[in-house]
C-alpha cells in the first residue's frame, strides 16, 4: 500500500513538472451543514442511537508570492450531541471534533501534489466520570488529477498522540495511540457549478491504555456528496451521505458503525465557479478521523 501511494505521488509530481504551470489564486469559503447521525458502538448492550449532526468549516487558499507554491488553511468543528446513549442508561453524550489543517502544494493544469499537517481534538464524554479526550497530529501527502470534467483526489497520512487522558470512575489515566488514514474521491462536474462526488476512506489505529494491551481498530468509509452553486450568487447548496464501519480486531465482536446524512450551505469568496475552485483554489479536504463516536470508551 505504501509503495502504491509513493508511486502515485511520483506520477503526479511528473505531471506537475511537465504540464503547464497553473497559478493558485486567492479563494475561500465558509460552510455550515446539519443532519442526522445514526450510530451504534459494540455488540454489547448498545442499541442504535441517533442525534443531530453538525459541521462548520472555513477554508482559505492563496499563492506564496515569488514561487509556484500554494497554501491552504482549514478550521473545522463537527460533532453529534446525543441525548440518550442507547440501553446504557448513562444519559447524554457529546463527541465534538475540532480541527486545524495546513496544506502546502504545487499544481499544474493537470495535477496537484502537496503535503498536509493537521491537529484534531477528539472527545467523547458520556457522563462526568467516563470518557476519552484525544488530540491527534496528522502528517502526510495528498494529490489531485484533473481529467477534463473529473477530479481524482487522494490523501495518505500518519497520526500520533501521546499522554492523552482517559477517565474511568472519576480516575484519570494516560494512553497513547497511532495509526494510518487513507482517503480518496472522484468528483464529476455535470456543469461548472454542479458536481457529484464519490468518496472512500480507511483507517487503522492502535491504542495503548496505561500498561495494558494495544487495542487495534480498523474502519472504512463510503459516501457521496452533491454540490450546486447558484450562478448569480456566491452561494452553494450541498447534500451528502456517508456510512462508516469499524471493528476492534482484538475483540472481533465489538463492531461500530454510523450513517450520517446532512444538507448545508456554503458562502464562496474568490473563485467564480465550483470547477474553478477545484483547479485553482481551496480544493483540498481535511483528514477525517474514522474512530467510533465513543472513541473506544464502550468498546472493550
Amino acid at each position: 500500500m505504501n509503495k502504491a501511494f509513493f508511486a502515485a505521488a511520483l506520477c503526479s509530481a511528473a505531471l506537475v513538472s511537465t504540464a503547464a504551470h497553473a497559478d493558485t489564486r486567492f479563494d475561500a469559503y465558509l460552510s455550515a451543514a446539519a443532519g442526522f447521525n445514526s450510530d451504534q458502538s459494540a455488540d454489547t448492550e448498545g442499541a442504535a442511537i441517533g442525534g443531530v449532526a453538525y459541521d462548520l468549516r472555513g477554508s482559505i487558499a492563496m499563492p506564496v508570492q515569488g514561487s509556484n507554491i500554494g497554501v491552504q488553511g482549514d478550521v473545522e468543528i463537527s460533532g453529534t450531541p446525543i441525548n440518550n446513549v442507547g440501553h446504557w442508561g448513562y444519559g447524554a453524550m457529546s463527541d465534538p471534533q475540532e480541527t486545524a489543517a495546513l496544506h502546502a502544494f504545487t499544481r499544474s493544469d493537470r495535477a496537484l501534489v502537496g503535503l498536509v499537517v493537521q491537529t484534531t481534538k477528539l472527545g467523547s464524554m458520556i457522563y462526568d466520570g467516563y470518557g476519552n479526550r484525544e488530540r491527534r497530529f496528522y502528517f502526510g501527502g495528498e494529490g489531485q488529477l484533473y481529467l477534463h470534467n473529473v477530479t481524482l483526489s487522494g490523501q495518505a497520512t500518519y497520526f500520533v498522540n501521546s499522554g492523552q487522558q482517559f477517565v474511568y470512575d472519576n480516575e484519570t489515566y494516560q494512553y497513547n495511540s497511532h495509526g494510518v488514514n487513507l482517503a480518496a474521491s472522484a468528483k464529476y462536474f455535470l456543469t461548472a457549478n454542479t458536481s457529484v462526488a464519490a468518496e472512500g476512506g480507511f483507517e487503522s489505529s492502535g491504542t495503548n491504555y496505561v500498561d495494558g494491551p494495544i487495542y487495534k481498530h480498523t474502519a472504512w468509509l463510503a459516501g457521496t456528496k452533491v454540490e450546486h452553486r447558484l450562478g448569480s450568487l456566491p452561494l452553494s447548496y450541498t447534500a451528502e451521505a456517508t456510512y462508516r464501519s469499524g471493528v476492534y480486531n482484538n475483540q472481533g465482536f465489538n463492531r461500530d458503525h454510523d450513517l450520517r446524512v446532512m444538507v448545508g450551505v456554503k458562502l464562496n469568496f474568490g473563485s467564480k465557479t465550483l470547477q474553478e475552485r477545484d483547479h485553482t483554489g481551496a480544493s483540498l479536504e481535511t483528514v477525517r478521523p474514522l474512530n467510533d463516536s465513543f472513541n473506544g470508551s464502550l468498546s472493550w
